[in-house]
């Protein structure tokens, strides 16, 4: 939710300060320029960091723990997926509604990047809330 405020406030920056058409002609880009810089940030931290499975802990068969995954644990598996898919179409309805807001309902972007990062930022701070009601009546009855 952190990385969605920050890209939404970039790019609610991006299309505050740009004419339309810069943005369309060339500021578009500057996100992408971002991450250019940021790759081998995230390159080195993959690289640094030690593999979790030892090859000699490594299990000889996938396919046996895949059937006991799935013969065994069918329900947590399911809960799992229904756990996702919340944040899952939130994930793709806040990724669209900047351009829903441009196209549809003819909004400058700025207009739809306000209101995502807006959308991202309440996300956030419904998390503690969350899980303060998680604490309350158990992460059980609050799954």
């Amino acid at each position: 939710m952190f990385a969605g405020v920050l890209g939404s406030g970039l790019g609610l920056i991006i299309a505050s300060n740009l004419s339309e058409e810069e943005l369309y002609d060339w500021g578009w880009r500057i996100p992408f320029i971002l991450g250019l810089i940021i790759a081998p940030v995230g390159l080195y931290v993959r690289m640094a960091l030690p593999e979790t499975l030892d090859e000699a802990q490594a299990h000889k068969s996938g396919t046996e723990v895949l059937r006991v995954l799935f013969t065994r644990n069918w329900g947590a598996i399911v809960l799992a997926v229904l756990c996702i898919l919340g944040p899952t179409v939130s994930t793709y309805v806040s990724g669209y509604m900047t351009t829903y807001a441009i196209k549809t309902l003819n909004q400058p972007a700025n207009v739809g990047m306000y209101v995502t990062m807006c959308g991202y930022i309440a996300t956030l701070a419904g998390i503690p809330l969350a899980a303060w009601a998680a604490d309350r009546v158990g992460a059980r009855l609050s799954v």
